[in-house]
């Protein structure tokens, strides 16, 4: 009977060593997982931000040459303009001229 219940005794105590020897496996490998997860995620921060960054360099050379676009095609538009208004500006002065000539003749 002795023999029976030292053995059933040496069994628990297995199962004990056992089950506390699981917690701390558990416990390493959680820890282990959780470190993995934490490097996982600042990695992928960086790589977003890296990305993000990377995108707004893009936009902003496209938005550049979109402005360089725009202001090249007004400057033209400028010069016309302002062609028109010399030859504009010349005819009005000489009819302005002409009236103020006849106003004191």
């Amino acid at each position: 009977m002795e023999e029976i219940i030292s053995s059933v005794l040496q069994a628990e105590q297995r199962a004990e060593d056992i089950i506390k020897s699981a917690a701390e496996k558990a416990k390493v490998i959680r820890e282990q997982g959780d470190k993995e997860a934490e490097n996982i995620k600042n990695s992928a921060v960086a790589v977003a931000k890296l990305s993000r960054a990377k995108k707004l360099r893009e936009a902003e050379k496209a938005a550049s040459a979109e402005y360089d676009k725009i202001m090249g095609e007004q400057q033209e538009h400028i010069s016309l303009l302002s062609a028109a208004a010399r030859k504009n500006m010349r005819k009005a002065a000489e009819l302005l001229a002409e009236r103020v000539l006849k106003q004191w003749q």
